[in-house]
């Protein structure tokens, strides 16, 4: 295995790679959550990574221990399951070998979520949950870790997908109290989603002593 302390950017395999543990049916995507072993979550290449050499597939730009990792890409995994799986499927399989430009993609979620703020407002919360989901979608293949720590770009992608999945909170909780159709069990599971958009913009520690509506309550302030 080739390794080395060089710093560099990710490449679009890199990228590809980081995004590449997707359930492959609706079985296997419901025990995720508790079946996923290391093996699972971290490419082959990347999993012995130590403090002093990266491995020869990277899953960031800054070198991390073993931990870390594993952790970004549980996160980054979780992530995947608010979008379609065969839109993630179609992506890993394009057929180019340069990056799509940050800015581009960064541009396109805004617009995304704008006219996802729209429908809200609009009190069509189930429409404004759709482009909120496509509002971070347009963001892949980038992740908060694909650049170097001091780089920009890390707080304006921060930013924006925390007031993407805050927003994607409060569409799930306000479609869960004012849609007259849905049955207690259905209200139990949009709130449950809820809640996990909040959890990722929180500390865990800090996100497991909170409900979800105080957490809408914090991201409307």
């Amino acid at each position: 295995m080739t390794i080395n302390t060089d710093l560099r950017p990710l490449t679009l395999e890199e990228f590809k790679t980081c995004w590449v543990a997707l359930p492959d049916n609706v079985e296997k995507e419901r025990m995720m959550g508790k079946t996923l072993q290391i093996s699972e979550i971290l490419p082959v290449k990347a999993k012995d990574g130590t403090t002093s050499v990266f491995p020869s597939s990277r899953t960031s730009y800054d070198l991390s221990p073993l931990d870390a990792l594993v952790e970004r890409q549980t996160m980054r995994s979780f992530k995947l399951s608010f979008l379609p799986l065969q839109s993630l499927k179609e992506w890993l399989k394009e057929d180019r070998t340069d990056l799509p430009d940050f800015e581009d993609r960064f541009d396109k979620s805004i617009d995304f979520k704008e006219k996802g703020n729209t429908l809200f407002r609009q009190g069509k919360y189930m429409q404004s949950l759709v482009l909120y989901v496509q509002a971070w979608g347009s963001l892949l293949p980038y992740h908060i870790f694909a650049f170097t720590q001091s780089d920009q770009r890390v707080l304006n992608y921060g930013n924006l997908e925390s007031t993407i999945f805050n927003y994607m909170m409060a569409a799930l909780v306000e479609w869960s109290e004012t849609d007259k159709t849905l049955n207690l069990q259905s209200k139990y599971a949009i709130l449950g989603l809820a809640l996990s958009c909040g959890q990722i913009d929180t500390e865990p520690v800090t996100a497991a002593t909170l409900d979800v509506r105080t957490m809408y309550k914090a991201s409307k302030s």
